[in-house]
C-alpha cells in the first residue's frame, strides 16, 4: 500500500470520519493500542494514566484528534486527569 491510500484510509475514511458521524471531538483508546491510526496521517495522540490494574500495573488511556485541533485535545486530556485524579507524581529522593 501508499503513503497516500493510508494516509486517505486512515484520515478521511477513518478518523475523521468517525469524529464527524458521531459528533464527537475524540476517539478515545485504552493505553496506546490504536495509536498506529492516528501515527498514519500525522494526527495528535495523548496519552495519559488512567489507574491500575489489579496487580498493580499503570494503564493508561490515549485520546486521539483530528489535524490542527491540539488546543481541543489538551483540553479534554486536562479535563480527564483533574476529573479522575489517576495521576500521581513521582516523588525525588535528595541526595
Amino acid at each position: 500500500m501508499s503513503l497516500l491510500h493510508d494516509t486517505y484510509a486512515s484520515c478521511n475514511q477513518g478518523i475523521d470520519a468517525v469524529l464527524e458521524e458521531n459528533n464527537l471531538d475524540a476517539i478515545v483508546f485504552p493505553d496506546n493500542d490504536g495509536a498506529i491510526i492516528p501515527d498514519k496521517p500525522g494526527y495528535p495522540s495523548i496519552t495519559v494514566p488512567a489507574g491500575y490494574t489489579s496487580e498493580g500495573e499503570p494503564v493508561g488511556i490515549t485520546f486521539t484528534g483530528t489535524a490542527y485541533h491540539e488546543p481541543l485535545l489538551i483540553e479534554l486530556v486536562y479535563s480527564y486527569e483533574q476529573g479522575t485524579d489517576h495521576r500521581v507524581s513521582t516523588k525525588l529522593e535528595d541526595r
